[in-house]
């Protein structure tokens, strides 16, 4: 299935949802009904797992998302403007502003970024201490990188939104950052080292478990609790280490040919963890030729 087709039938389901979501909600609104608030809260629960799958889809697809950006940015920018789909294609779209850079760059960059979002944080808490318009001469004496991002006169309620709206700009460019092959590590380690601390924790706690069972219902389902939890907290993490890998496809790529070299017992967490991964990596030409297909059979 072509990736255009996927976000086809993908925005016709939600739109579907949101209108089942809207008549649950209408119906609520006459009849305040216990039935009705759970319905309304299971469709509400459903349409936000539908979301996240696409949003994975989107990642595994990635590399295609880059071609239709490359040979198709009108047709993506309809994609883009949908109601349905669109908002959660803006998701996944910046990270194609992703590209390699030199370690030295890379990190200097990413000190540059941290040190504005450092002083963003700064403005905050003086903003915060002021009433009325800001004092933008000030502002910018200290924080020059604002410059442009605050405008003369503005009210303080404005310079928040204004200053949150560069924060998550910022932030963005410092993921595409942290994605460069020589800075991966660190929000890897991180993750990593979660997975580390809660997968020792879930040995430990199915062992409780096991000691618990037959002590009373009480008990076992104490460390069952715990057990749910710790998978809970195990799955959140892959989660994220699963994004950043699918974010750089040939950092992932590496690691998995590197994987067929290596004994079991050589196998770290990451390696095992690639294994389960296989970004969709797209064949031009061959692409090209059914995307003119299927625009062709649209006309």
């Amino acid at each position: 299935m072509l990736l255009i087709e996927y976000l086809d039938d993908a925005s016709i389901k939600i739109a579907k949802m949101q209108d089942e979501i809207h008549s649950i909600k209408q119906q609520f609104l006459k009849i305040s009904d216990s039935d009705l608030r759970r319905d309304l809260s299971r469709k509400k629960v459903e349409l936000k797992k539908f979301s996240a799958t696409i949003k994975e889809y989107l990642l595994v697809h990635l590399d295609e998302l880059r071609y239709l950006r490359k040979y198709y940015p009108d047709l993506l920018i309809s994609f883009q403007s949908d109601p349905n789909i669109g908002p959660i294609l803006e998701t996944r779209l910046w990270l194609l502003d992703f590209k390699e850079l030199p370690a030295s760059e890379a990190s200097f960059l990413l000190g540059q970024l941290r040190r504005q979002r450092q002083g963003i944080k700064e403005v905050r808490l003086v903003l915060r201490g002021s009433h009325g318009k800001i004092d933008l001469t000030s502002i910018l004496k200290q924080y020059p990188f604002l410059r442009g991002r605050l405008r003369e006169n503005m009210v303080r309620e404005d310079a928040f939104v204004a200053l949150d709206q560069f924060d998550r700009i910022l932030l963005r460019e410092g993921w595409l950052l942290l994605l460069t092959k020589t800075l991966i590590k660190i929000p890897l380690s991180k993750y990593l080292d979660k997975l580390s601390h809660y997968g020792y924790r879930l040995i430990l706690a199915t062992k409780e478990s096991h000691k618990a069972s037959g002590r009373g219902t009480v008990m076992e389902t104490a460390a069952l609790k715990r057990i749910e939890k710790l998978k809970q907290k195990i799955m959140h993490y892959e989660k994220f280490t699963h994004q950043i890998l699918l974010a750089n496809p040939s950092f992932l790529m590496s690691i998995k040919t590197k994987d067929k070299w290596l004994s079991h017992e050589r196998k770290t967490i990451l390696d095992k963890l690639a294994r389960t991964i296989t970004p969709v990596l797209v064949r031009e030409r061959i692409w090209l030729n059914q995307m003119q297909k299927k625009l062709s059979d649209l006309e």
